[in-house]
């Protein structure tokens, strides 16, 4: 496990989603052996005239279940444990993409705050 408290060392990224195709989405790739994706923040936008269903993965692992949003609906997602934070925290697997299954094309728009920790 990265040591997570200190994280100066680290940069805090910056990802913008447009992601279009019905089913799985990376939205940020693998990091590389090692390392680890943190994600801090992700809001999600549904950019779809009808509802449209966006759940949160860690490579092929879920995080979150389907969340339904309304056309152009918004969501913060948080995980569990961090309900009421400013931010919450997710902390991938080694090597794992960040990825979102999308039950509706052209739906998810989103910005992602994030850090590679490891190594």
């Amino acid at each position: 496990m990265p040591d997570l408290t200190n994280l100066y060392g680290n940069p805090t990224l910056l990802a913008i989603s447009n992601a279009n195709t019905l089913g799985n989405n990376t939205v940020i790739a693998a990091p590389g052996a090692g390392k680890r994706l943190l994600i801090r923040s992700c809001l999600v936008w549904n950019a779809a005239a009808t509802p449209a269903a966006i759940g949160l993965r860690d490579g092929g692992s879920t995080i979150t279940p389907l969340v339904t949003l309304a056309a152009s609906g918004v969501e913060k997602f948080s995980f569990p444990g961090s309900e009421g934070a400013d931010e919450f925290v997710a902390l991938l697997s080694e090597n794992a993409a960040f990825v979102w299954n999308i039950d509706t094309a052209n739906a998810g728009r989103g910005i992602i705050r994030y850090n590679i920790v490891g190594n």
